[in-house]
């Protein structure tokens, strides 16, 4: 239904969200980290976003997404998108 993808090209890492749900389903997205907000994005039925960022060098990089759905973006789910320790 969701497609999300990190992975590690020319010195950067690569975020990419896809929105796979059924025809018309909007996805409002919205990712963050301590450092930088990517602000909020809205991806109709197969469109994707994609951001290419660095980890930080004192600390670890985390990057938390909000992502909303369905009828007045009633259906909510918040998760730890990356994480330089753990990824």
């Amino acid at each position: 239904v969701l497609g999300v993808c990190v992975e590690y090209t020319f010195g950067k890492n690569l975020f990419e969200i896809i929105n796979k749900f059924q025809k018309r389903t909007k996805l409002r997205v919205h990712c963050y980290s301590g450092n930088d907000d990517l602000g909020v994005q809205y991806l109709m039925n197969g469109q994707e976003q994609h951001w290419r960022f660095n980890d930080a060098v004192f600390h670890a990089t985390v990057f938390r997404c909000e992502l909303m759905h369905g009828y007045e973006f009633q259906n909510y789910k918040k998760f730890e998108a990356y994480n330089s320790k753990r990824d």
